[in-house]
């Protein structure tokens, strides 16, 4: 028989928005339930790049990381199953010496290291020409699908009723007002508070109801090669838009590609040979490892809003019901930050 049960919050999805945001809804006292509807981590966040770094064009977005990594660092601690210590960006001397001055005040360890000491601390790195590191000790990478695994721990442990293999396939809105969730089941899960956390499935779910959400979805690759080194760093390469996280003796990262989907399943299809030229061009370009092979490679969705910048927001049009969405594959420095603005917005109105 169906279950009918109440809860003072209804969480959508259990990517890294829906956990940071269960975990805060927590901190408040709320009773929650979380909804994902796979049994594993297996969504858009454990295929996502691992990057956390507040080395960002846009300054909002640097405002976001720097806060996200606050977040990362209190919750799990010195976790080094799950997070790698420091970033560095390759660039020209003459973007780094702009950067720094762009980003020392919010980044105070952030430093620029020649050719010569990039070479001598991680000898697998090539720079060219006038190339130099900007480097960031406290900027971080992380295995996206352990840090799943740790916070859906964490989250049972707070007593969040956290429900994997429970598809949402409405919400139940009357009155203009959100009154709580029907599973692919039957069963309903009430709450007059309801935040969803689906990434590129809150569209969706959204469009069942005649809600338009105003973004649009890619399919992103990545690349996993095995190297013969293990003290490696995260990687942002400014000059062939690549981007790489070590993960014990693994490479992971890709380059700026993308291709378009109408629906967020279909970003999970295997990378195309032209992307794999180019991820290997990339590699070859800009890595030297004695020994490494291209073990794997896959695809996430990622929903981008018209604006580039991230949702966070009540639906207009229904009450108490919100979204996280559009974080265009920063997810990992958006969530946190925005999971932690939402649960405060919700519970000071």
């Amino acid at each position: 028989m169906p279950v009918e049960e109440k809860y003072d919050l209804i969480i959508v999805g259990a990517g890294v928005a829906g956990v940071f945001t269960g975990y805060f809804a927590v901190e408040k006292g709320l009773k929650t339930l979380i909804l994902e509807k796979n049994t594993s981590p297996d969504g858009a966040t454990p295929r996502s790049g691992g990057v956390v770094t507040r080395m960002m064009d846009n300054p909002l977005d640097s405002e976001l990381a720097a806060e996200s990594i606050k977040i990362i660092r209190d919750v799990l601690g010195n976790n080094k199953e799950i997070i790698r210590d420091g970033y560095i960006s390759i660039e020209d001397m003459d973007d780094a010496e702009r950067d720094l001055e762009k980003f020392r005040s919010l980044i105070p360890d952030i430093e620029i290291l020649d050719a010569a000491e990039v070479r001598s601390r991680w000898s697998y790195i090539k720079l060219y020409h006038d190339e130099v590191g900007l480097y960031s000790p406290s900027d971080l990478t992380l295995n996206p699908f352990k840090l799943l695994v740790y916070m859906w721990d964490r989250l049972r442990d707070m007593d969040v009723d956290l429900r994997l293999g429970e598809k949402v396939e409405r919400l139940i809105i009357e009155d203009d007002m959100v009154h709580g969730v029907e599973t692919h089941d039957n069963t309903r899960y009430y709450s007059d508070k309801v935040v969803l956390t689906s990434g590129p499935w809150n569209r969706e779910i959204l469009r069942l109801h005649g809600i338009s959400l105003n973004v649009w979805l890619i399919g992103v690759p990545i690349f996993k090669f095995k190297v013969d080194v293990k003290d490696m760093i995260g990687v942002w390469d400014e000059n062939i838009y690549s981007y790489w996280r070590p993960d014990n003796g693994y490479w992971i990262g890709g380059v700026y590609d993308s291709f378009p989907i109408d629906k967020a399943d279909n970003g999970f299809r295997k990378p195309d040979k032209e992307a794999m030229k180019r991820i290997l061009e990339g590699f070859r370009y800009r890595f030297e490892f004695n020994q490494w092979k291209l073990i794997d490679s896959w695809s996430g969705p990622i929903s981008i809003s018209h604006d580039y910048k991230p949702i966070c927001r009540e639906i207009k049009g229904v009450r108490n019901l919100y979204v996280v969405d559009g974080l265009g594959g920063r997810g990992l420095m958006r969530g946190p930050a925005l999971a932690k603005m939402l649960i405060e917005r919700i519970t000071t109105q």
